[in-house]
């Protein structure tokens, strides 16, 4: 079943968390849910702060520049953004 058919068949908010936990057992969906959170989602977030800082160096002719520092500026305003809201980050560009 493809995730569009699961969405038709079982109308719930929570995504796959929902899924697992009602066709397995409420522990795979907490499993699941704590595991995006502390790895997947945070690996991901991190993977494209390091991209985004390695083209904008390269971007600026500083390739092979340390990326840590734009990196960690990239994740922090992205996240501020988000903090904020919707509303005012749409300003924001």
């Amino acid at each position: 079943l493809t995730f569009a058919e699961l969405g038709a068949l079982f109308p719930k908010a929570g995504g796959q968390y929902a899924y697992l936990r009602d066709a397995y057992h409420p522990i795979a969906g907490f499993l699941y849910g704590w595991g995006l959170l502390l790895m997947i989602e945070g690996g991901a977030i991190a993977a494209v702060g390091i991209t985004f800082a390695e083209y904008t160096l390269r971007l600026v002719g500083r390739a092979g520049a340390d990326t840590r520092a734009l990196t960690i500026v990239a994740i922090v305003v992205v996240a501020a953004v988000n903090y904020v809201g919707v509303k005012p980050g749409s300003r924001v560009l």
